[in-house]
């Protein structure tokens, strides 16, 4: 194509919110009504790594993360309209025998 031919008719436009080869389905993150720009980064950081790593995860991170959540200004039910902090919940009830008093009290 010779200059100013105009964009390459192979390539479709790319919507302007969506970043080259970052294209993603919206996440129930995205609507929830942060305080600050810190804490949607607390947020957002927190449920990825539990998305990602719950499954491995030792117990005690797992309630590091639960208490990391519970200290934002979400409420839990809007905590609750995302699936990875479902899972962890779900998670941590399952476990609730092999916690220590000392992690229950956290949990609570």
């Amino acid at each position: 194509l010779g200059a100013g031919a105009g964009p390459c008719p192979c390539v479709p436009p790319r919507p302007p919110h969506v970043a080259w080869g970052a294209a993603r389905h919206a996440a129930a993150t995205d609507s929830f009504p942060y305080a600050s720009r810190d804490e949607e980064r607390v947020v957002k950081t927190t449920l990825h790594e539990v998305g990602s790593q719950l499954e491995d995860m030792k117990l005690s991170l797992k309630i590091y993360h639960f208490q990391e959540l519970s200290r934002t200004s979400l409420s839990h039910a809007t905590l609750q309209r995302d699936a990875r902090y479902q899972k962890l919940k779900e998670d941590l009830q399952k476990h609730v025998n092999e916690l220590s008093p000392a992690q229950l009290v956290a949990a609570a």
